[in-house]
């Protein structure tokens, strides 16, 4: 059928023939319009001459005729019938829709020449689509061609400027010079959002492998603001758009990056559309002038769009361009902060030398480190007489300093400041009095905020949501330099230092301490060239080795027991084993849950008795296997069981079985902190009965 009516539509299109009265003289129709033509005298002599070219068959026996002419424009109707148009004018009543051919030299099938009566419309064999993408991808390549994604594209025209057609969707207007394109969109760093995220389609329409003509879809992108009963609201300039009014996708909802295309610019009548833009979390690896590297790939900035490399963001990217960025963690990089100094080291007769200091990094780690510059400058001892060195006494402890480290595995540093912000929305030092209930100078930290803590007897690396977990009572009267990022027009602490020497330690937070199920007994081990207090653990992450920085191995550390643990750098502390109630820990029968983050768990315990008690938000949960002392993949409150049934229950006392262990602490020492349950038997390995309703060991 396929074939029969490909011979049937052939057909049509074909011209007529005439035949004479002689066998071999008749007419031949010829394409260029020239016929053989027999003499009169019906010798075969005849010559090729220009005549008018005969009838196709479809127009001679059907009244059809076939129009060629470049489409400009089609609109559906309520009618689900479409009108577009052409250079040579309307034409309605079609039964296609149209607008995937937009832009391309069409052939029109028709009754009588009426424009009413349109029986097909297809491309014409010399008109292919040569690439299609974004406005953001088109580059002009010299002045005969030009790039789309970074393959070029011959023109018809020589000069890009001119000669070629830019039409524009639906509209029945076109202007002339891709150049027009290019301008509107901008460089990369500046480029306009809207230019840039509109679609371009590159025509041949002629079948000389060269473009031109170019079909331009006008398109804005924003972030929904608010989502109504009746509308939508759209930021960068979209505004508010009525569901009546245009086809939008379901569940939009608020903060949704969105596209828009204009009814004027689309196919379907009387309707908008709005789209939903993808959105890629990842991290930006790299940056250079107006661009960054995101996912190994180079990708254009838009105007006002600013990332940091190293930092994880929300991104639209849209035809290579990035639009849109919304920071999901920042990281302090090339941040250190110096607790500590020694004296300048310089050699007799030598100008310059390093000076000795303790430095503490982003990561949590620590150590000596040799600072032989200052903001690029060699350092100097103090007193020296010249302009052409930094004096070493710039180096000093208690600040907070980007660096680089030198060939020579000595640092180049120089002070976080107004005038070196590391990339920070605003900088401030110096700010006496600075902390008070969980925020500095007034601001709260983000979650993932890099926060160094110094006092008069030891210095840590903190997270914003670890001081966020500060007490109220907390009053030490710190002395702060931060720098802030902003977010949501909201400005967070990023990066800060808090010293007071005059406090002995820093301060804590029973949400600072992480815990562990002993895998092996805990032993002693060579880290770096020293023995170290070595633990296997299981824990919320998964299988860990920990080290102590200490060769004394905690008592009682043996495979099955809980710890719980502080890190300070590359090595945890304030160990603690489950060694009774005394510590927190308590060995329980499970007796009811309600499954609910931050719920009641109710269990009965021989130290404890009878209990309920409220999770803790944080509330950590490790599912083990005690037989085994392993750890079991599962980490979650919905893995909590409640306890196995006594071998000695009786109608009247109930007994169960110990199937887990429970950390309970908190300002009011009242809610259970963590809970380590045995999810393969159901049973600690020497699991004790006990009465459910008081919690006494079954004789």
């Amino acid at each position: 059928r396929q074939y029969a009516a490909q011979i049937m539509f052939n057909a049509l299109e074909a011209d007529t023939v005439q035949w004479s009265s002689d066998v071999n003289g008749y007419e031949k129709v010829k394409t260029t319009g020239l016929e053989w033509k027999p003499n009169p005298n019906n010798k075969n002599d005849g010559s090729w001459v220009n005549v008018e070219k005969n009838e196709t068959l479809g127009k001679k026996w059907m009244k059809l005729d076939t129009v060629e002419n470049v489409l400009l424009s089609s609109v559906k109707q309520e009618s689900g019938k479409s009108t577009f148009n052409l250079n040579n004018g309307a034409y309605t009543k079609v039964e296609d829709d149209c607008s995937a051919l937009l832009g391309q030299r069409v052939n029109i099938l028709l009754k009588d020449n009426d424009k009413s009566k349109v029986y097909g419309v297809y491309a014409n064999d010399d008109s292919k689509v040569v690439a299609t993408g974004y406005a953001g991808q088109l580059e002009l390549d010299g002045s005969e061609k030009v790039k789309m994604d970074g393959t070029s594209y011959k023109l018809d025209s020589a000069d890009n400027k001119k000669g070629n057609l830019i039409l524009t969707a639906n509209t029945n207007t076109y202007k002339t010079g891709f150049d027009t394109i290019v301008k509107a969109v901008g460089e990369k760093g500046n480029m306009d959002k809207n230019a840039a995220a509109s679609s371009i389609k590159l025509i041949d329409n002629d079948g000389d492998g060269k473009v031109d003509t170019a079909l331009h879809t006008p398109a804005k992108v924003g972030k929904v603001t608010a989502v109504s009963k009746s509308s939508v609201t759209v930021n960068n300039g979209i505004n508010t758009v009525k569901f009546d009014d245009a086809e939008i996708y379901d569940g939009i909802a608020k903060d949704d990056y969105v596209m828009f295309v204009a009814e004027a610019n689309r196919s379907s009548e009387d309707k908008d559309s709005i789209t939903k833009l993808d959105v890629t979390s990842a991290k930006v690896t790299g940056t250079r002038t107006g661009e960054a590297k995101v996912n190994d790939e180079w990708v254009k900035l838009a105007k006002d769009v600013k990332v940091e490399s190293g930092n994880s963001y929300d991104m639209v990217i849209v035809g290579g361009v990035l639009l849109f960025a919304d920071e999901t963690k920042s990281v302090s990089k090339d941040i250190l902060y110096i607790s500590g100094t020694k004296e300048f080291d310089g050699y007799a007769g030598e100008k310059y030398g390093t000076k000795e200091v303790r430095a503490y990094f982003a990561d949590g780690s620590n150590k000596t480190i040799k600072v032989s510059k200052l903001a690029g400058d060699k350092i100097a001892k103090a007193g020296n007489v010249g302009t052409d060195y930094a004096d070493e006494a710039g180096v000093k402890a208690g600040q907070m300093y980007t660096y680089s480290k030198l060939s020579d595995e000595t640092y180049d540093i120089e002070a976080l400041s107004t005038k070196n912000d590391a990339g920070y929305d605003k900088i401030v030092t110096g700010k006496s009095d600075a902390y008070s209930k969980q925020k500095i100078d007034g601001l709260a930290p983000q979650d993932d905020a890099v926060i160094f803590v110094q006092t008069g007897k030891e210095t840590k690396v903190l997270t914003g949501k670890q001081i966020k977990n500060w007490a109220d009572s907390i009053t030490n009267n710190f002395t702060a330099a931060y720098g802030t990022k902003e977010s949501n027009g909201i400005d967070y602490v990023a990066v800060a230092a808090l010293v007071n020497n005059a406090s002995e330690n820093v301060p804590g937070a029973t949400k600072d301490t992480l815990y562990g199920y002993l895998t092996a007994d805990a032993y002693v081990s060579d880290k770096d060239g020293e023995d170290k207090a070595t633990y296997e653990v299981w824990t919320t992450n998964g299988a860990k080795t920990l080290y102590a920085d200490t060769k004394t191995v905690e008592k009682n550390a043996t495979a099955g027991a809980v710890i719980s643990y502080t890190v300070n750098g590359d090595y945890i502390e304030s160990i603690k084993v489950n060694a009774g109630i005394q510590k927190g820990f308590a060995a329980v029968a499970v007796t009811g849950f309600d499954y609910k983050a931050e719920g009641e768990l109710a269990f009965v315990s021989e130290t404890l008795g009878a209990k309920q008690y409220t999770l803790d938000e944080d509330c950590v949960f490790l599912t083990v296997d005690d037989e085994n002392t392993a750890g079991v993949e599962g980490n979650s409150l919905d893995q909590i069981q409640l306890a196995n049934a006594g071998s000695k229950s009786t109608s009247d006392k109930e007994t169960v079985l110990t199937n887990a262990y429970v950390v309970i602490g908190g300002d009011n020492n009242d809610k259970v902190l963590a809970v380590i349950i045995d999810t393969t038997n159901n049973e600690l390995d020497a699991a004790k009965e006990l009465y459910k309703k008081d919690g006494s060991v079954v004789k």
